[in-house]
């Protein structure tokens, strides 16, 4: 599917549970693209962020288990990629992931996202830098088939329904974000 020039904005939940959805070309001027706009599009496997957008939604790649290839436009002024990662340049957040990502360990990634990695049922292992001081909720959230964890901070329902998780190896300075728990 492509997405005209003339298309400025995606409106959030646009392309939700589009199951058939494989492609999408972005068009060059768009700008935002809200919360779960592409979400739980089960079989979407890759994604290119053009050098226009300003502005990624919550959970706008959670659910969609077949993307494999997430990339950025190296012109693009407050996103970019790395290890197949979408991270937001001004405050160091990984937006979203994918199945064939890897959290950066460079420091340039100090904050996951709410749902960043939410139903990559592909996703077997996963480990976190050093330089994640903060988890939103649902990180990792239906990840059916990771398996081995290490993390130096846990946060709410970071691995939620994760089946097949039998070991979190968790350092001695292991933080708890316990942000929410009793509110």
């Amino acid at each position: 599917m492509v997405i005209p020039d003339d298309v400025t904005s995606i409106s959030g939940y646009a392309f939700y549970e589009c199951t058939g959805l494989t492609e999408v070309q972005l068009g060059e001027n768009i700008k935002t693209i809200d919360s779960g706009a592409f979400e739980s599009c089960s079989s979407l496997t890759q994604i290119h962020i053009p050098a226009s957008v300003t502005k990624l939604g919550n959970s706008v790649f959670a659910y969609c288990p077949s993307m494999e290839v997430m990339t950025v436009s190296p012109q693009n002024a407050y996103y970019r990629s790395q290890g197949n990662c979408i991270i937001r340049i001004a405050d160091k957040t990984l937006v979203s992931g994918c199945k064939t990502s890897i959290i950066p360990d460079d420091g340039s990634v100090t904050v996951l996202d709410g749902y960043c990695f939410a139903g990559c049922s592909s996703l077997t292992e996963v480990t976190l830098p050093a330089s994640v001081t903060y988890v939103d909720m649902d990180v990792f959230s239906d990840c059916a088939n990771l398996e081995k964890a290490t993390v130096a901070i846990l946060g709410d329902h970071m691995f939620e329904n994760c089946p097949k998780l039998h070991t979190v190896e968790l350092p001695a300075n292991t933080k708890f974000d316990v942000k929410g728990l009793y509110d």
